[in-house]
């Protein structure tokens, strides 16, 4: 299924560990470059616990608006040094 605007999808991350339980630190690379954030463990997935490397996983974002081949997405958590929108290849989207 095609993702849609205003909908709950997941693009790939990497996943560390957070100052704060139930708190992680995602590295996300937006047309090639990368954007660090602190998300509550309700925005990540992922399949191993996370280290001070990196695993890898899954930040659940929104999408605002989908065009043919970019997306803009409302990212979740703080964003360091950055803004709460941010715009993605639309090949990055997975339903979430």
């Amino acid at each position: 299924m095609a993702p849609q605007n205003e909908q709950r999808v997941k693009i790939p991350a990497t996943v560390y560990p957070g100052v704060f339980d139930r708190e992680y630190q995602v590295a996300i690379d937006l047309e090639g470059k990368e954007v660090y954030l602190l998300v509550s463990e309700d925005f990540v997935t992922f399949d191993e616990t996370p280290t001070e490397a990196g695993v890898p996983g899954f930040l659940k974002v929104d999408v605002v608006e989908l065009s043919a081949d970019k997306a803009v997405i409302a990212l979740p958590g703080e964003v360091q040094g950055g803004t709460s929108r941010a715009t993605a290849d639309r090949t990055l989207l997975q339903v979430a």
